[in-house]
């Protein structure tokens, strides 16, 4: 590369020193007469011996190559927040270990990056989790399968404040309907009212989580808002929608707004109480159900919303805490709570543990 661009710059310059010779010599010149005042001029023009190095920069090179920093120029960015990582099994032990994310953007839309140890990035594929943000360069090019796949070439991890984003309610552009009912739940499958012809979500709420019906038909019309993402809502979406009256005979209601929120076990976390500092403002620690998975420490403050009495936040107590999908990286990870409630398992009755009056008067 570096011999080639050496000679290429001799021949440009060998080129315009002829053509200044050309063009200053007497129109009564012979050939050889111009050949070398050309010559001359072109000994006089460069002195080869300072071109010992490439004189082109490195970043010139890759830029020539379609390169800059082993990116194609063509790469295609995507930022957004880890779902799943997957190892893919080799029969080669010496082999890269190559690894499958699955990521999704603030939209809603998912996509699969195919990579290896020997892709660039910020923090190990073997100690991301759900939840890290990254910004992701990718191939332009990408499957037909849904989610989409793509090759990965660089990983950048989109730092915070880690205080600020563990300790402080973020910034949402979620809808919110004052005097309405709310309910959270996961989409299970879409129905179409015949009526009407509209779409119906069949939502389940979540382990943990009570807004009054362990199932709920919701019909989205034209008078619904869609909040940011909405669209893209499709089974295994975890929703939050508002509505007014009670449901009908058929256990359905017509929404008035809807929010596609981060998937539930990204935001959702049920565990055992084993600590509490603070009284409006202060961290709780919490262990999971079975003590044997994840802990978590969760920041909370005169935002935060408590459905239950302070006098219950005692050690052992069973919460369900609803809070923001981003936390530290450290152990155990740190994030902000938004919602407190008393942890109600699934299997509980069906006769709600809350009234719909509590479940609405969440922001």
């Amino acid at each position: 590369m570096k011999q080639r661009k050496y000679s290429k710059f001799l021949f440009f310059a060998a080129l315009l020193a002829l053509l200044a010779g050309c063009s200053a010599a007497p129109a009564s010149s012979s050939q050889g007469n111009a050949s070398s005042a050309s010559e001359a001029s072109v000994s006089e023009a460069i002195d080869i011996s300072q071109f010992t190095e490439n004189p082109f920069p490195e970043d010139a090179e890759l830029e020539e190559s379609g390169e800059f920093n082993g990116v194609p120029a063509d790469a295609v960015e995507f930022i957004g927040t880890v779902v799943q990582v997957e190892t893919i099994s080799r029969e080669d032990p010496n082999a890269p270990t190559e690894y499958d994310i699955l990521m999704e953007d603030s939209a809603g839309e998912q996509i699969r990056f195919s990579c290896s140890d020997e892709t660039a990035t910020d923090v190990p594929f073997s100690e991301m989790a759900p939840g890290d943000r990254f910004l992701v360069k990718h191939s332009s090019v990408t499957t037909r399968s849904l989610p989409p796949m793509s090759p990965a070439y660089q990983f950048s991890i989109i730092q915070t404040d880690e205080a600020q984003a563990a300790s402080s309610q973020e910034e949402t552009e979620r809808l919110y309907v004052a005097d309405a009912a709310m309910y959270r739940g996961v989409v299970q499958e879409f129905a179409v009212n015949d009526q009407t012809g509209n779409t119906v979500w069949i939502l389940q709420q979540v382990d943990g989580t009570d807004f009054g019906f362990p199932e709920l038909k919701v019909e989205i019309s034209e008078n619904t808002d869609l909040g940011p993402g909405a669209e893209q809502v499709g089974n295994g979406s975890y929703v939050e929608i508002f509505y007014g009256g009670k449901p009908d005979s058929n256990n359905q209601v017509e929404a008035i707004a809807v929010n596609r929120l981060e998937s539930a076990d990204m935001v959702i976390y049920n565990g055992v109480l084993k600590s509490i500092q603070g009284d409006s403002e202060g961290q709780m620690e919490l262990e999971s159900l079975d003590g044997q998975g994840t802990g978590y420490i969760f920041n909370f403050d005169a935002n935060t919303q408590f459905y239950l009495n302070k006098e219950q936040l005692t050690p052992g107590t069973k919460l369900c805490v609803f809070h923001s999908a981003a936390s530290t990286r450290s152990l155990p990870p740190q994030s902000a709570a938004y919602e407190v409630r008393l942890y109600v398992p699934s299997s509980a009755s069906n006769e709600p543990a809350s009234s719909l009056e509590e479940s609405s008067s969440n922001s």
